[in-house]
C-alpha cells in the first residue's frame, strides 16, 4: 500500500464528513416539499388514477412493462411509485420522501464520482504541472479508499468533489424534479446513469480476472437499460461512458472501447427507437398535436435557441418555471440562435483548452454530450424544461469542482476558491429555497408560469384547473376564456374547453356546460374525458332515464376501459334508476381499478344494502369509514346498516359519530332515538333525540311522529295526539300517522275519533300494515252510537 500525503500536513478530514454535510443538506433543503401536495399537472394520472401502480403483481408488472402511460414507456418509473403505493397509498408525503431520497443518492454518487476521477488525476498528474511545495504520492492506479484522513490533499479532493456535488444539490433547476413526484422519471435516470459509470469504471479498474470484469460490464448494461426504461434522456449513457474513456484512461484502446460499450449503444438506439415510435403513436391516436415539421435546418436553429435558454437557466436561474413555450427558430440571425452557436464553439474550444485536466474535460464533455438531447435535438413533445437539465448539470458540476480542486494546491488560492464556493452555493440556496416555495401547490406553479409566460395557453388552462379544485370558479373561468383567446379558433384547445365546461357546472349553468362538452368533443373525438363530463352534466340535468348521459358514459368507458371515472358516473346512473345490480357492477370496477376510491365504496355499500345484502354492505362501509373519517354520510349510513344488522351499540356510536361532525343533521338524531326508544328502552335519551329533531326540521313529520309514539308509549296521550296531529298536518298521506293517532284516541275512550283515523288509514294504504292492524281493531271497539228516530 502506497502513502499518499502527510498525515500531519493538513487539517483533521476524512472523506467521509463532506458526504454526511450533503446528505444533511439536501435533506434540509427540500424537507419543507414533503407536506407539498400532488399536483395537477401529471400526478393525478401518473398516481392519484393509474390503476397500474396498485400492485406489484404478475399482473401489474406485465401491464407496466407492456402499456404506455401518459404517452411514455417509462416502466421503471411505475415500478418505482408502485413501491410508494405499497407504502403510502395516496399520501403525497411518501412519494415526496423518495424523490427527496434518490436526489440525496445522487448527489452522493456525484460526490463520489467526483473523488474517484481527482483521486485517478492526481495520481497521473506529471511532474511538470505540480508545484513543487505540492509533491504527490498518489500511486497510479490510487482509489479513494487509499485517501490519508486529515491531509492536505484529501482536503483539497474531498473539497473539490463536494463542491460538484453540492452545486448539483441546491442548483435551482434541481428543484423541478425533486419537488414534482412526475419529476421521479429524471431522478431515476439520473440515478441509473451515474450508477452505470461507477460500474464502468470499477470494470476498468478491476484487477481480478476477465469473469470479474464481464460481470460488472454486464451489471453497466443493466443499469443503462433502467435507465432508458426510466427517461428516455438516459439514452445519452454510453455516450458518457465514452467520454469518461476518452478523458481519463491512457492509452486509448479503440478496439476495446467498442467491445466495451456496444451493447450500451444497443440499448440507446433502442431507446431512441421506442421513444419515436410512441411519440408516432401518440400523435396518430390524436393524443397530442404533432410537433410543426422543422427540417434538418430548422432543427438545428431551433436546438441552438433552445441550448442558449437551457444556458441562461443554469448560470442565471432566474423566472423558472414548469411551462416554457415551445419556441420554434426560423432565422439564424435571432439573438439567442447566433449565442447558441457561439457558446457552443467556446464549450467545444474550452473541451480542447482543459484536455490536460482530465476530469474538467472529462466533465464539461459529459455536460455536451447530455445537453444535446435536452436542446430538441431528440424530438420532444416539450422542447424545454428544468427537469431536462438533470443530468447535463452533474456533468458541468464535475467540471467546476475539478477546475476549483486543480487550482486549489496552494493554501492561498484553496481559501479564495472556497469561499467563492461557499458564496455561490449560499446564493443558490436561497434561490432554490424561493424556488421551492412556488411548488407548494398546483396554484402556486402556475400562478408563477403566468408571470413568466402569461402568453401560453396551457398555462392558463392548468391554473384554471388549479383554482377549479380550490372552488374559485370565477377565477379559474377568466383564464380558461384567456387561454382560448390565445389561440386561433382552429387551435382552440379541446382541454381549455373541458376546463371550462367544469368551471360552468360549478356555477350550475350546466346547458352552457354542456355546450362547452361538445366542442371539446368535436374537437377531440379519441378524448373519453369530453363524453364522461358530457355524460355528468347530463346526469346533473336530471333526464328520467338518463339514456343521453349512459351512451356517454359508455362511449368514454369504449375509449378508455380502465376510466374509473366515468364507471363511476354510470354508476350512479343505473343506481339512480335502481339498476342496484348494473350499479354495484361498475362501482366494483372502480374499486378493481382504484381500490382507495372511497366513494365508490360508499355507495356500493350503500348499494349492497338497498339490495338486502348486509355484510357486504358493511364490509365497503368499514373500508369508507377507514378513507373518510370526516365524512359525515358513511358514518350515517354505516350507522343503518348496523341497526339492520341488530348491531345497536355499534348503530349509536355511528349516528353519535354523524352528529358530532354534522350537528344539524337531524335524521341522525331521528335514527338514533329510534334505537332508543325501540331497542335500548333508554327513552329519556329517546325523547331528547326527537326533540332536537324537530328543532332542527320543524317542517318534518318524522320527528313529531316518533315523538307522538314515544308519548304515547308514556301514556301521554294527549301529548302524542298533539304530536301526530302535527305530523299529519305535514304529511297528509300518512297512513301510519293516523293509524297509531286513532290508537291515542282509543286509549282515550274516543272510539268516534278512533274510528274515523283508522278508516283514513285504510283509505290511504289499503294493503299496507297500518291498514290491515286498523281494520282488526275496528272489529275491537264498540260500534258507532245509533242515532234515534
Amino acid at each position: 500500500m502506497h502513502s499518499i500525503h502527510p498525515k500531519a500536513s493538513g487539517p483533521g478530514w476524512s472523506p467521509w464528513l463532506p458526504a454526511v454535510g450533503l446528505a444533511v443538506l439536501v435533506v434540509a433543503l427540500y424537507l419543507k416539499t414533503v407536506n407539498y401536495e400532488f399536483t395537477n399537472y401529471d400526478d393525478s394520472r401518473l398516481v392519484v388514477e393509474n390503476p397500474m401502480i396498485r400492485g406489484l403483481g404478475p399482473g401489474h408488472l406485465w401491464r407496466m412493462f407492456t402499456e404506455r402511460v401518459m404517452l411514455r414507456y417509462y416502466p421503471v418509473r411505475l415500478v418505482s411509485l408502485a413501491l410508494d403505493y405499497r407504502v403510502w397509498r395516496l399520501d403525497p408525503r411518501g412519494y415526496h420522501i423518495t424523490n427527496i431520497l434518490l436526489h440525496m443518492v445522487n448527489v452522493l454518487l456525484v460526490y463520489g464520482l467526483g473523488l474517484r476521477l481527482l483521486v485517478r488525476a492526481d495520481a497521473t498528474t506529471a511532474g511538470s504541472s505540480r508545484p513543487a511545495d505540492a509533491p504527490s504520492s498518489l500511486p497510479v492506479d490510487a482509489r479513494p479508499s487509499q485517501l490519508i484522513a486529515g491531509s492536505w490533499g484529501t482536503f483539497r479532493l474531498c473539497m473539490g468533489a463536494a463542491l460538484a456535488a453540492a452545486l448539483f444539490a441546491v442548483h435551482p433547476v434541481m428543484v423541478e424534479p425533486v419537488a414534482w413526484v412526475a419529476g421521479r422519471e429524471n431522478l431515476l435516470a439520473g440515478f441509473f446513469a451515474l450508477a452505470c459509470l461507477h460500474v464502468h469504471i470499477s470494470a476498468k479498474e478491476s484487477r481480478r480476472g476477465p469473469s470479474h470484469r464481464i460481470g460488472l460490464y454486464v451489471l453497466a448494461a443493466m443499469c443503462a437499460l433502467a435507465g432508458s426504461l426510466s427517461n428516455a434522456l438516459a439514452a445519452v449513457i454510453p455516450a458518457l461512458v465514452v467520454a469518461y474513456d476518452l478523458a481519463m484512461v491512457r492509452p486509448i484502446r479503440w478496439q476495446g472501447l467498442v467491445k466495451d460499450t456496444w451493447a450500451l449503444w444497443l440499448i440507446s438506439a433502442g431507446t431512441v427507437y421506442v421513444k419515436l415510435r410512441t411519440d408516432r403513436m401518440a400523435v396518430a391516436e390524436g393524443l397530442y398535436p404533432a410537433s410543426p415539421p422543422l427540417g434538418v435546418v430548422g432543427r438545428v436553429l431551433t436546438a441552438s435557441y433552445t441550448y442558449w435558454s437551457n444556458l441562461r437557466s443554469l448560470f442565471w436561474p432566474r423566472n423558472l418555471a414548469l411551462i416554457y413555450p415551445n419556441v420554434v427558430a426560423d432565422s439564424l440571425w435571432i439573438k439567442g440562435v447566433m449565442a447558441g452557436f457561439f457558446l457552443t464553439a467556446v464549450l467545444i474550444v474550452l473541451i480542447w483548452l482543459v484536455r490536460r485536466r482530465r476530469p474538467v474535460q472529462f466533465g464539461l464533455l459529459w455536460f455536451l454530450v447530455a445537453i444535446i438531447p435536452a436542446s430538441q435535438v431528440l424530438p420532444n413533445s416539450v422542447f424545454r424544461a428544468d427537469r431536462f437539465l438533470y443530468l447535463p448539470l452533474a456533468g458541468l458540476s464535475l467540471a467546476i469542482g475539478a477546475a476549483a480542486a486543480f487550482h486549489s494546491r496552494r493554501r492561498l488560492a484553496a481559501v479564495v476558491i472556497g469561499l467563492t464556493g461557499v458564496a455561490a452555493i449560499a446564493g443558490l440556496i436561497m434561490a432554490a429555497t424561493g424556488q421551492i416555495r412556488v411548488w407548494r401547490d398546483s396554484v402556486t406553479i402556475f400562478e408563477r408560469c403566468a408571470r413568466v409566460n402569461p402568453t401560453e395557453p396551457a398555462v392558463h388552462i392548468n391554473l384554471g384547473a388549479a383554482l377549479l379544485r380550490r372552488n374559485e370558479v370565477e377565477r379559474a373561468n377568466r383564464h380558461f376564456l384567456k387561454a382560448l383567446r390565445l389561440r386561433s379558433r382552429e387551435e382552440v384547445s379541446a382541454v381549455a374547453q373541458l376546463n371550462l365546461g367544469t368551471a360552468y357546472l360549478r356555477l350550475s349553468q350546466i346547458d352552457e356546460a354542456i355546450q362547452r362538452f361538445n366542442e371539446a368533443i368535436e374537437l377531440n373525438p379519441t378524448d373519453p374525458r369530453g363524453y364522461n363530463s358530457r355524460g355528468y352534466a347530463l346526469l346533473l340535468k336530471g333526464e328520467p332515464d338518463h339514456r343521453r348521459a349512459i351512451a356517454d358514459f359508455n362511449r368514454a368507458i369504449d375509449l378508455r376501459p380502465d376510466y374509473a371515472e366515468a364507471h363511476f358516473n354510470r354508476g350512479n346512473a343505473y343506481a339512480d334508476l335502481e339498476r342496484l345490480d348494473d350499479a354495484v357492477a361498475d362501482y366494483g370496477r372502480v374499486i378493481t381499478l382504484r381500490p382507495d376510491h372511497a366513494q365508490a365504496l360508499h355507495n356500493r355499500g350503500a348499494a349492497y344494502g338497498k339490495l338486502g345484502r348486509l355484510e357486504a354492505a358493511l364490509s365497503d362501509l368499514n373500508r369508507a369509514v377507514t378513507l373518510l373519517p370526516q365524512d359525515a354520510s358513511v358514518h350515517f349510513n354505516r350507522g343503518a346498516i348496523h341497526a339492520d344488522l341488530g348491531n345497536d351499540p355499534q348503530a349509536v356510536a355511528d349516528y353519535t359519530r354523524t352528529i358530532a361532525l354534522q350537528p344539524d343533521k337531524a335524521t341522525a338524531y331521528l335514527r338514533r332515538g329510534e334505537i332508543y326508544h325501540l331497542r335500548l328502552k333508554q327513552l329519556d335519551l329517546a325523547m331528547q333525540d326527537f326533540t332536537q329533531a324537530i328543532t332542527l326540521a320543524p317542517g318534518e313529520s318524522e320527528g313529531y311522529f316518533n315523538r307522538g309514539l314515544l308519548w304515547a308509549d308514556q301514556g301521554e296521550h294527549n301529548r302524542a295526539i298533539t304530536d301526530l296531529t302535527q305530523a299529519i298536518r305535514l304529511k297528509a298521506d300518512d297512513a301510519q300517522a293516523y293509524f297509531h293517532r286513532g290508537l291515542a284516541y282509543a286509549e282515550r275512550r274516543d272510539f268516534d275519533r278512533a274510528r274515523r283515523d283508522w278508516q283514513r288509514a285504510i283509505l290511504l294504504a289499503p294493503e299496507g300494515e297500518a291498514a290491515r292492524l286498523a281494520r282488526r281493531n275496528l272489529q275491537l271497539i264498540p260500534p258507532p252510537a245509533t242515532q234515534a228516530p
